[in-house]
């Protein structure tokens, strides 16, 4: 499921994602997570995976950027509001939030300088 996720969140298309879909996204990955079977390990490249495309730029640059990062960068956010927020929490939850938290400083360097 987790390498399911990831291959939406990283497909390249036309369009960013506007009806939900990074918060279902993030919600299927908190129900893999939530059966602690994953250990962090697994999940701290995982996520990287996600970041390196979130962080990219543009091959062109006529190309508007967000077609390219757009979506992985929405799934961190919704990752990240469902770990902090949800009452559910997988055992790996606190060192996870660590591992997005940092993702997120990465892919939102402009705007938190």
């Amino acid at each position: 499921i987790l390498d399911v996720v990831a291959d939406r969140v990283l497909a390249r298309g036309d369009t960013i994602y506007a009806h939900g879909e990074p918060d279902r996204l993030a919600a299927a990955t908190m129900s893999v997570l939530r059966r602690n079977l994953v250990p962090l390990n697994i999940m701290e490249p995982w996520i990287n995976r996600i970041v390196t495309v979130a962080t990219a730029t543009p091959e062109t640059p006529d190309r508007d950027p967000f077609l390219l990062t757009g979506n992985a960068e929405a799934f961190l956010r919704a990752l990240y509001i469902q770990l902090a927020l949800s009452n559910d929490i997988p055992q790996i939850r606190g060192d996870l939030l660590l591992v997005v938290v940092a993702a997120l400083k990465k892919s939102n360097a402009t705007y938190l300088t």
